[in-house]
């Protein structure tokens, strides 16, 4: 398998478009994937002043370079964001092998942007993205979260998610996937906002 697939998706709650984009071969030069990624798509995107929790605010949920690949141990994921803890740049990692699956589905990265009237879940697959209403997951912790989602699409789904601290917008809340976090700077506190 290739180190980068090339491609992302571009998410945008409030509309409910959903893309698919190339990197630039110029950009996937320079900043190589995962964390240079983070860097360069929310300098080039965010407005010095966006509010973390507001509309204007992205998420992006990228993969390592590495994950994916035969490399042993290298199956990181990150999210990155304005964070409304610090109110700058944020990145905070996670492990398990939800990288790793994102780049199977064909992704180097998701940018989620705009904000849902309503709780909402993103299922992607090789073939396929669509936004689905979460009112039933709404309130659940992320471990039965994960479990009514396996249930629901089958073994081998992964799931980054949050919890109650998240939808309650608890500053520092985390991501999920299996018992792994991205726990910094409040990450999980803009996907809540989402």
């Amino acid at each position: 398998m290739a180190v980068n697939t090339g491609r992302f998706l571009r998410i945008n709650l409030s509309t409910g478009e959903i893309r698919t984009e190339s990197v630039p071969e110029q950009v996937a030069i320079d900043f190589i994937g995962g964390r240079g990624y983070g860097i360069k798509y929310l300098y080039d995107e965010l407005a010095p002043n966006t509010d973390p929790l507001g509309e204007h605010n992205k998420l992006l949920l990228l993969n390592g370079t590495l994950a994916g690949t035969s490399a042993l141990s290298t199956s990181r994921w990150m999210a990155c964001t304005r964070s409304p803890l610090t109110n700058a740049f944020a990145r905070s990692v996670g492990g398990a092998d939800f990288g790793a699956w994102l780049k199977f589905a064909g992704y180097d990265f998701i940018i989620v942007e705009g904000k849902a009237e309503k709780p909402v879940y993103i299922h992607l697959t090789a073939g396929n993205c669509r936004i689905h209403d979460a009112s039933d997951l709404w309130g659940k912790d992320t471990r039965e979260t994960q479990e009514r989602l396996s249930q629901r699409y089958g073994k081998n789904t992964r799931t980054a998610c949050i919890g109650p601290a998240g939808e309650r917008l608890v500053k520092y809340a985390a991501i999920v996937a299996d018992r792994r976090t991205a726990s910094r700077c409040g990450v999980g506190t803009v996907m809540g906002s989402k």
